[in-house]
């Protein structure tokens, strides 16, 4: 009952780049369900409910018998991959719900050994159809059931074959020719779909059919019949199982007495047996498959535990970058509230002072002199102006990137006449970094306006999938990028302090320019 497939679960088994969330599957009810509305669903070949109440699958995608070719090696093998199981968990109503190859979603509910549970019972090729739990987990290896069938098989003959030696030929040969059919019909339903019950109860009739034959031939090789335990315990759940097992039990009862001629001579012993065989598989049964269940939830609950610490790691990361924005920020404010208090303020008073010198009542080279240091102090309360500008935070609750960047551009057009041009590619959506975005753009085109004597400016705003790309491109005199100091930045506001936004931010910034060519700012941050 416990031989089967280790669990293929992607979220338990850590697998996939750059997967840091966990799609939580749709709440799935006791029976199963599509995980979503497919074209398929609309057509004929689409998955219907079957009579065990859970979804049967799609004619393309049911699990077909294939012969292998090759060597005697390759006979073992299945005709098809091994078919891998995701999203496995416990949904609210305690049920384990996990999705299927094609993508739908089927239930496992809690195994009972007294009550038929029809999802623990095969649908599709016998133990590939659903998670399963492997050695050491389970208390056997994985596939044991298999090989079981196939070793028992084997052993039952060659015991059988030894015990008739001195019997007529005819009893070994129809005792070997029976032995190849069962050793051929059991490799063909392997590879068979046995999602309806009745196939199930027809490969349990007709092996049980061929094995008493065998026992009747030499009750050595009933030893095969240990493999019903397997068999019955695997095909069946519930009142079925039991069945099953009742039915099948005579036949190892008859090998233990030495032949079926023998039970009318010994009832009691035969009773008692019986009863002891039955009680040994049942039990066995019931103990594998709830340890299984158990392995399997275990599973589960050690996913949702994963995923849940990848969610509290990727929470942490995130507030500890909003706390640590938050602090630059709010430096920033101090820092340009310091400057517009002292910095400018006192140059404010320095021009207010000297434009109250009257005109002609000095030398004309102290006029001069004055004039120049007039225009000198304009010039740094414009550049204190700008800093503090650009470390005054920008707030973004009454408007989006789009239109705050919209807003800058017309800006351009109208104080600048510069031909303006803004797109925006892909759904708009709010991030973090759209400050830092603005703030770029209001400096690159700010840049254009001072230093590159463009007559035309293209803005680009793309928003991909996990990224957010804000390109500014201008037909200006362009510049050699490694040349050093640029006219741009010798107020020290220039590409420096967008590149250091842009690494606060962990985005990037990439400056393409030549003498000549014009110049594009291409600015990218996570989003």
């Amino acid at each position: 009952m416990s031989s089967r497939m280790e669990p293929s679960v992607g979220a338990s088994r850590e697998s996939g780049p750059s997967a840091p969330t966990d799609i939580p599957l749709p709440a799935a009810a006791p029976g199963d369900q599509p995980a979503a509305a497919t074209p398929a669903a609309a057509t004929p070949s689409a998955a219907t409910p079957s009579a065990a109440g859970r979804t049967a699958a799609p004619a393309e995608h049911r699990p077909r018998f294939t012969i292998p070719r090759g060597t005697l090696g390759r006979w073992f093998r299945r005709g098809e991959p091994a078919p891998e199981f995701s999203d496995l968990r416990i949904d609210d109503d305690d049920v384990l719900v996990y999705r299927d190859p094609q993508g739908r979603v089927h239930s496992l509910p809690p195994y009972q050994l007294w009550r038929r549970v029809p999802q623990w019972e095969p649908k599709g090729i016998w133990m590939r159809d659903r998670p399963q739990a492997g050695w050491p987990d389970s208390l056997v290896p994985t596939r044991t059931g298999e090989w079981a069938v196939r070793i028992l098989l084997l052993v039952g003959t060659l015991l059988a074959e030894l015990a008739l030696i001195n019997d007529p030929p005819w009893r070994r040969v129809t005792l070997l020719v029976l032995a190849l059919a069962m050793w051929s019909w059991c490799e063909w339903w392997m590879r068979w779909d046995i999602s309806s019950v009745w196939r199930r109860v027809g490969i349990v009739v007709v092996t049980a059919a061929g094995t008493a034959t065998m026992t009747a031939l030499s009750p050595l090789a009933g030893i095969f019949a240990w493999s019903f335990y397997t068999i019955c315990g695997t095909f069946f759940t519930g009142w079925l199982m039991v069945t099953a097992m009742m039915l099948t039990v005579p036949i190892m009862n008859a090998t233990q007495l030495g032949g079926f001629d023998r039970i009318p001579h010994y009832w009691g012993l035969f009773a008692g047996l019986y009863i002891f065989c039955v009680g040994i598989g049942v039990v066995a049964t019931g103990v594998a498959a709830k340890r299984e269940d158990a392995v399997l939830r275990r599973t589960a609950m050690h996913s949702a535990l994963q995923a849940e610490q990848r969610r509290s790691g990727a929470l942490q990361r995130d507030l500890l970058s909003r706390a640590r924005l938050d602090g630059i920020t709010a430096e920033r404010g101090r820092l340009a509230r310091e400057l517009h208090d002292t910095v400018a303020q006192g140059l404010v008073a320095v021009v207010t002072q000297l434009e109250s010198i009257p005109r002609g009542s000095l030398p004309e080279a102290a006029s001069a002199r004055v004039e120049n240091a007039k225009t000198l102090a304009r010039q740094g309360l414009d550049e204190a102006r700008r800093a503090v500008y650009a470390l005054r935070p920008i707030a973004l609750d009454q408007l989006d990137l789009t239109d705050a960047v919209a807003e800058l551009v017309e800006a351009a057009r109208v104080e600048a006449g510069l031909h303006t041009d803004l797109r925006v590619d892909g759904e708009p959506r709010s991030t973090p970094h759209d400050a830092a975005l603005v703030r770029i753009a209001q400096e690159a085109l700010s840049n254009v306006r001072r230093h590159s004597a463009a007559q035309r400016v293209t803005v680009t705003l793309t928003y991909l999938d996990d990224e957010l790309l804000l390109d500014i491109r201008d037909d200006g005199r362009g510049f050699d990028p490694t040349a050093g100091r640029h006219p741009d930045i010798a107020g020290g506001h220039g590409l420096p302090g967008m590149a250091e936004r842009m690494a606060l931010a962990g985005g990037r910034l990439t400056v393409e320019s030549e003498p000549g060519a014009g110049c594009v700012i291409s600015a990218a941050v996570p989003g």
